[in-house]
């Protein structure tokens, strides 16, 4: 849930700390920089946990923080949805985070899901979507068509 800080740090516009040691993630946030283009800076938290007193380095390292300008945080889907509010394309999905309760329980089993299991999913990424963030190859359609094309074969 999205909370004030007390003290700390004031970002001049959207601030999105992620993992900078994790692959899945910086994978992603290549894609989101596109997305959001100079709207958020990405900063990773290994750069900046220690000027942050009201965040823990263990809590950065479980999950994505979005540090606004007037010190609302959010942190896991709920900081990917409000990061995405800031794209013209994706923008409704943080409506349907704050007004949905099945969206918004169903989204933080699966960004739990995600964040425990990072390594693999980023392998799957780059079969599904390839090894280049910013020119996404969508290989899993192929793969969806190879399967049913064999479905109906046999």
């Amino acid at each position: 849930m999205e909370r004030k800080f007390q003290s700390g740090y004031f970002p001049s516009k959207p601030c999105l700390i992620w993992d900078g040691k994790c692959g899945f993630c910086k994978f992603w946030i290549v894609r989101w920089k596109i997305l959001t283009r100079e709207t958020i800076d990405y900063v990773t938290y290994q750069s900046i946990y220690f000027i942050i007193p009201d965040i823990s380095e263990q809590a950065f390292g479980q999950a994505i923080h979005l540090i606004e300008p007037d010190g609302r945080v959010y942190k896991g889907a709920e900081a990917a949805y409000r990061t995405l509010f800031y794209s013209n394309k994706w923008n409704f999905l943080y409506h349907y985070y704050q007004k949905l309760y099945l969206f918004q329980t169903i989204s933080e089993i699966g960004y739990k899901f995600v964040s425990n299991h990072r390594p693999l999913l980023f392998k799957v990424t780059k079969i599904l979507f390839g090894k280049n963030p910013a020119r996404l190859r969508h290989y899993w359609l192929i793969y969806l068509m190879v399967i049913l094309f064999s479905t109906f074969l046999f």
